[in-house]
């Protein structure tokens, strides 16, 4: 069937007057290619110009996109001139499918009527034709078709319920009405409208009246905020007096507390020290224990030279005297009796102190470090 209808498709065009060769064997591809396109498109340029003479096609053979927009103008020029329905698809492949379908084109031109030469006259169209407004206007009598067939049965409905509605009609038009009753519900009616239009009238001057309260109160808030601000300019570039001397006693207190922190540290530590020494004590020659209990400990801070002292310059004088007195009072004493038991201990041939004898001792002398250690840290801090 594919080779017959390009056999006839060839046979038509010989009885319209093509006056190019007609390729069969590239017509009857049955993959299509570039050639049986360009000889396809040869054929359709010559068919249109017999229905619309000196009429030029969009596109071309050249690339994909041309190729497109010829077989598109193409199909949209036949609809809407001859009303001939032809597949793009099966055009653009340009394969054995393509004769049937230019066979409608020459099919129409065939069975056209036949006028003499004196009678045909030459029809020049010297308009380009825009087929995308074409396309626009059969999708708009579409849709108005479709509404017209909707309403048109709509209309079938409404005429069928006239002889019921009519019944109704002619009773309701032959009633007497009774203008009191009528008069006096138009009466409350009105009446109840001009309320409800008071109403509103009088929601709508609160409205403004409080609009106007508002605007004024922001235009007030504004100037506020504006004297703020260049109040606030005015401080920021302003630098107070005190504001050094804040500073530098600022990086002092830091300084103070660092100290402060490394000294209630250290204490912590010797104590720790001390109460794991007495929890855990170590066996030792009795001439290693006389010579360790000869020692006295004194935690850091009793013990200071004479550059430690210099340093703390930043106290208050008084307590500062005080201190000092306080611990040189207490060395003393710690000394007088660290002498003293020292000479009792040599008296004492191969003697020895205890265990519970030395914990008593060490706690003797904590508790009398206890005070110091705590008006050391408030010194200190304070």
């Amino acid at each position: 069937m594919a080779f017959r209808d390009v056999r006839d498709l060839a046979e038509q065009l010989k009885l319209l007057g093509y006056p190019n060769n007609i390729p069969i064997s590239v017509l009857s591809t049955p993959y299509g290619g570039p050639e049986s396109f360009k000889a396809y498109s040869d054929i359709l340029q010559w068919l249109i110009n017999r229905l619309e003479p000196n009429l030029a096609l969009a596109g071309g053979t050249r690339n994909e996109q041309e190729r497109i927009q010829l077989v598109r103008s193409a199909t949209e020029f036949l609809v809407t001139r001859s009303s001939i329905r032809i597949n793009p698809r099966k055009l653009y492949a340009s394969s054995v499918a393509a004769a049937q379908e230019l066979r409608k084109v020459t099919a129409l031109l065939i069975a056209s009527p036949k006028v003499t030469g004196q009678e045909e006259e030459p029809i020049k169209s010297h308009i380009e034709i825009d087929l995308s407004d074409k396309i626009d206007e059969l999708k708009r009598v579409r849709g108005l078709s479709s509404e017209l067939t909707n309403r048109g049965a709509a209309l079938y409905d409404l005429l069928q319920k006239e002889l019921l509605n009519r019944e109704v009609r002619n009773v309701q038009s032959t009633r007497s009405l009774e203008l009191n009753a009528t008069e006096k519900i138009i009466r409350g009616a009105i009446g109840s409208l001009q309320s409800k239009l008071a109403s509103a009238r009088a929601v709508l001057d609160g409205l403004r009246a409080d609009n106007a309260n508002l605007a004024s109160k922001i235009a007030r808030k504004a100037s506020e905020l504006e004297r703020s601000r260049q109040r606030l300019q005015a401080l920021q570039k302003v630098r107070p007096a005190y504001l050094e001397e804040f500073e530098k006693l600022e990086q002092e207190l830091k300084t103070l507390y660092e100290q402060y922190i490394v000294r209630v540290r250290c204490v912590d530590a010797l104590r720790s020290q001390l109460f794991s020494k007495n929890r855990t004590p170590t066996p030792t020659s009795p001439v290693v224990r006389i010579a360790d209990s000869s020692m006295t400990i004194l935690p850091e801070g009793l013990i200071e030279s004479e550059e430690e002292n210099e340093e703390e310059d930043d106290f208050d004088e008084r307590d500062d005297v005080k201190l000092k007195t306080d611990r040189r009072v207490l060395r003393s004493e710690l000394l007088n009796r660290d002498r003293g038991s020292t000479r009792f201990r040599s008296r004492i041939e191969g003697a020895s102190p205890s265990g519970k004898e030395r914990s008593k001792m060490i706690g003797s002398i904590e508790d009398e470090l206890g005070p110091l250690d705590s008006s050391m840290s408030s010194e200190d801090f304070s």
